[in-house]
């Protein structure tokens, strides 16, 4: 029976003894420090104190298992190395399989780099321990959860740094978007993402021979976009669509008992479910160009009823290139659903503007035409739905109804935020109601993403028996909701024939409905730059009075500007040694407008720059234009 009860001086090992026991040295079980024991069967004060090699005792008996904070923190240092590893290899499994959300994936991250980093502590204390409690189960405990753990961080480190530099080149690389132009033949508009292109289409791309949009990064990864109009009427609900989706995603299982598991994905205009499969004989392998290891199917539902089918293919489950495929398919925009052109419609154009009515209503809507390309008519609602679009990327749509269907615009603004927020998780920003020109109207933001947000207008007005209902938006990368107001300042509803129908059709100025401001002037001239758009850049320019070859050297140079890297577009003042007027073998050459200033474009790769005069003709602005005429006498 063990009779006493001491601590080792040492480590503080707890050890009980027999009597026997008193007076001799022993060795400490926990830290093997010599040690005699000192003091009576009954009541014991134990001292341990070192002491010369004697007499060996009979073996001691198991001491208690209590350890000393040391001994502890070196158990705790190994076990969180260990901890650590198996924590980073799941969190690097999920990110790969893309089984659990990023949320999760993240959160397991933190986890590990924590975990090893209290490893690296606690190793740090057991050795701080040995001067005091020796080197048993410190030394060796405490110097490989140093360096177990001293590796993991500094792996942990590396691959955060490494992360972070390329989620900054990628945030530089992202969403400078591009839209693309949408006709009738081409009813699809996608605002593409710095670095894709169009891709051409093959056979095995369209074999249907559906509407199809193809998009391919521009650089070396291997990666596709296809988008296909299937049209509309098909689907008019979501169980209906996920069906269709189940049936998209049967061709990637592998089996008819494996389940498609779709997930939701929001859009600011409809609805959509997506799923991605991985081809297994192509995991683990070096890419091989137009061979994808991973492919997404989406389809969507737009709130005009047509339905989308889309697919992304990547050699990523995951990650930049596939979220740029997906921030394109979210901006995509899909007029009519017809392929084989717009359905016929109440439209004309006279005098450089667009005029839109319906049967049965007494009033019609005009628009400017300002290089607007109207897109195949949307199905009759009872009333005329319209939508045009622009390069750089401003869209007009709306309908005219007959005004017992209009119950007030607040009303109706309401029920369409409620949707639209609730429905479709859209959040609204910066609302503000305002009467423009006649027009009750609500701005609003909506942030796409970091770097792209869509400025809109919502407008209603009344006429007699009808009610027009307009919604403009723009996506850039800066709020440009003036752009809006002034466009829907140039928007009528007027009554057919009357005079303020005259009026409406020139308001926006002369055919081609120039700008009303230099400013104005100036940004149609950076749109087409940056659109590369040699048609809108030519419609800028007053070509009344201009002689067929001066046409014809115009629209050379016109055609030669917007290929060439350029910096700025600025407004600045006529030089002092500028002549408007010249004759030269009795013609004289003027400008057709009253010159007021210059627009400059500088290029980037030269110091030179474009100069174009520009002024007033009537109301409206223009490029100058020079006209030859013979002097009189001469």
């Amino acid at each position: 029976m063990a009779d006493l009860k001491f601590s080792c001086a040492s480590c503080d090992q707890h050890i009980q003894a027999d009597a026997d026991y008193i007076g001799l040295q022993i060795n400490c079980p926990n830290c093997n420090h010599q040690l005699v024991v000192l003091g009576s069967p009954t009541s014991v004060s134990a001292t341990a104190a070192s002491f010369g090699i004697g007499a060996n005792p009979p073996p001691l008996p198991t001491g208690a298992k209590n350890q000393s904070i040391f001994h502890r923190a070196a158990i705790a240092g190994l076990a969180a190395s260990l901890i650590g590893v198996v924590a980073s290899v799941v969190e690097r499994s999920l990110e790969q399989s893309q089984s659990a959300g990023r949320s999760a994936v993240l959160l397991l991250a933190g986890v590990a780099g924590l975990t090893i980093l209290l490893g690296l502590i606690f190793s740090v204390v057991a050795l701080c321990g040995i001067p005091s409690r020796g080197t048993k189960r410190l030394l060796g405990y405490g110097l490989s959860g140093t360096i177990l753990n001293g590796i993991l961080l500094a792996f942990c480190i590396a691959g955060f740094l490494g992360a972070r530099s390329k989620a900054i080149s990628d945030q530089k690389g992202l969403q400078q978007l591009m839209p693309s132009a949408t006709t009738p033949e081409k009813p699809i508009s996608v605002s593409t993402a710095k670095g894709w292109k169009t891709g051409a289409l093959g056979p095995e791309d369209n074999p249907q021979g559906f509407p199809t949009e193809k998009f391919v990064p521009s650089d070396h990864r291997n990666a596709a976009l296809l988008i296909t109009l299937i049209g509309k009427g098909q689907i008019t609900d979501l169980a209906a669509l996920k069906r269709i989706h189940e049936l998209s995603c049967a061709p990637f299982m592998s089996g008819p008992n494996d389940k498609c598991e779709s997930k939701d994905l929001k859009l600011s205009h409809g609805s959509a479910y997506y799923s991605t499969f991985e081809d297994p004989d192509l995991i683990g392998k070096p890419p091989v160009p137009e061979n994808y290891k991973f492919t997404t199917p989406v389809d969507i539902l737009f709130d005009n009823g047509n339905v989308v089918h889309a697919t992304i293919f990547a050699d990523e489950r995951a990650g930049h290139t596939f979220d740029e495929a997906m921030m394109m398919l979210r901006s995509c925009e899909v007029y009519g659903g017809d392929s084989k052109g717009p359905a016929a419609g109440p439209r004309a154009k006279a005098n450089g503007s667009i005029i839109i009515s319906a049967p049965g209503l007494d009033a019609q809507l005009t628009l400017p035409r300002s290089g607007l390309s109207a897109s195949p008519s949307l199905s009759d609602l009872g009333g005329s739905q319209f939508a045009y679009s622009r390069r750089d990327g401003l869209l007009i749509s709306g309908w005219l109804e007959p005004i017992s269907r209009y119950g007030g615009f607040r009303k109706l603004w309401a029920a369409d935020k409620q949707n639209m927020e609730t429905g479709m998780g859209i959040k609204i920003t910066n609302e503000k109601f305002e009467d423009i020109n006649g027009w009750q109207a609500v701005s609003y933001t909506i942030v796409i993403t970091k770097d792209a947000v869509q400025s809109n207008i919502r407008a209603c007005r009344t006429l007699g028996r009808t009610w027009a209902d307009v919604h403009l938006s723009f996506t850039g990368e800066k709020l440009n909701v003036d752009l809006l107001k002034e466009m829907l300042k140039t928007i009528s509803l007027v009554a057919p024939g009357s005079n303020k129908a005259t009026e409406a059709t020139t308001a926006a100025g002369l055919p081609g409905a120039a700008p009303t401001s230099a400013e104005q002037l100036r940004s149609e001239v950076e749109l087409a730059m940056k659109a590369k758009d040699a048609n809108a850049f030519m419609g800028l320019f007053n070509l009344r009075g201009v002689s067929d070859k001066m046409k014809t050297i115009l629209s050379q140079m016109v055609v030669e500007v917007p290929k060439h890297e350029w910096t700025a577009v600025k407004l600045a003042p006529l030089p002092a040694d500028f002549q408007a007027t010249n004759e030269v073998n009795g013609i004289r050459i003027r400008p057709n407008v009253v010159v007021s200033g210059e627009i400059v474009v500088e290029f980037g790769e030269t110091t030179t720059a474009l100069r174009l005069p520009y002024g007033k003709n009537g109301d409206a602005y223009y490029l100058s234009c020079p006209v030859e005429e013979k002097i009189p006498g001469l």
